[in-house]
């Protein structure tokens, strides 16, 4: 996808079911829309909603939108519930909340789709010249919202957004970029791709109670 995921923009509740959505068959409700007056934004301690004591918040949905960079969700919504903090380390689970025919990438320990993505433009894991890698990561990134980024032989590419992310507060917004993966890290942190201004990290991981943008890949399908 070119754009941020904005699923949830214009709802604070969306049942999402298989046959519009990268979901299990038993659906995913796309709930506990977070605004920029909550305390915290995202649950990241004990806290209260809808009248319930969270404690475990890897496993709990909430997310949050904006009108510059979509929506942003923590991983245990970005995959529809099947990330948990019972999701062993380097398990790549089978659900997102992208539209049908589309997932989340995958990502590990200098593997997954990702990782293929970062070759793509030119990223190499043992260039230790740091104005190679800042070459790829201005190929990758744009500094503002964008719709595309035409920019690769007239045709249309990524154009990753330095949209930052959510925790207690918003956070790096306009420095870099992270986008969640469906790849477990641990209990605790999830794989995800990480951009700023001189450096990409395809294999980066994070809080999972963290809310992230999220970019869908097209399925590959058998004719």
């Amino acid at each position: 996808m070119v754009q941020n995921l904005k699923l949830g923009k214009l709802s604070d509740s969306i049942t999402l079911t298989s046959e519009d959505s990268n979901v299990s068959s038993a659906g995913f409700i796309l709930d506990n829309k977070r605004t920029t007056s909550d305390s915290p934004v995202m649950p990241n301690e004990t806290v209260v909603i809808d009248g319930v004591s969270v404690t475990n918040v890897y496993d709990h949905s909430a997310y949050i939108c904006t009108d510059a960079y979509g929506c942003y969700y923590n991983s245990y919504t970005a995959t529809a519930g099947s990330m948990t903090s019972s999701t062993t380390a380097g398990t790549t689970v089978d659900y997102s909340i992208c539209p049908k025919g589309w997932t989340l990438p995958t990502s590990g320990s200098g593997s997954g789709e990702f990782g293929v993505l970062a070759v793509a433009y030119g990223y190499d894991p043992e260039e230790t010249d740091e104005s190679q890698k800042a070459s790829v990561a201005s190929a990758m990134l744009v500094a503002e919202p964008s719709t595309t980024t035409e920019n690769i032989n007239g045709q249309y590419v990524p154009g990753f957004l330095l949209g930052g992310g959510y925790a207690a507060r918003s956070s790096n917004i306009g420095v870099n970029g992270s986008y969640w993966s469906r790849t477990a890290y641990s209990a605790e942190r999830g794989y995800r791709l990480r951009f700023d201004s001189s450096n990409v990290y395809p294999y980066n991981t994070y809080y999972k109670y963290i809310a992230q943008p999220v970019r869908c890949l097209l399925q590959e399908t058998n004719s």
